[in-house]
């Protein structure tokens, strides 16, 4: 359900866009009856589903069956070019030291540091990235 919602919450806006890139460990499983559910619960959502593409990440791809590896691979996905589909795996690492810190807190409070650090992350990626 929860990823359900990021997923509606994140297709808002994008009709005019051709193509949209779904890239999740599990998108195999994920995406069966994704329609019904979105339609159920998004029902706003339905006209932006058409143009969502499903792919798993090239490391999580791996440890699936072949038929997944073939019809889930962002090699065989047209517009992917290169991209490991991998960045929110990226950011693990720096965000499991939180967890220690942050686990008396309120939610509130470990919301706002969470999300401090999230914006940490993103400003340093922003000011290394070449033009």
């Amino acid at each position: 359900v929860y990823t359900d919602y990021a997923l509606a919450s994140s297709l808002k806006g994008t009709e005019d866009i051709e193509q949209v890139v779904l890239s999740y460990d599990i998108n195999c499983q994920y995406r069966r009856h994704l329609e019904e559910r979105m339609s159920k619960n998004f029902d706003e959502t339905i006209p932006n589903i058409e143009t969502l593409v499903a792919v798993i990440p090239k490391m999580h791809l791996h440890g699936h069956r072949d038929d997944c590896k073939y019809l889930f691979s962002i090699n065989f996905t047209e517009g992917c070019g290169q991209m490991d589909g991998e960045g929110p795996e990226r950011n693990w690492a720096q965000l499991n030291t939180l967890s220690t810190t942050t686990r008396e807190k309120a939610t509130g409070h470990r919301h706002e540091v969470f999300e401090d650090q999230m914006n940490d992350i993103n400003y340093k990626k922003m000011i290394t990235m070449r033009a």
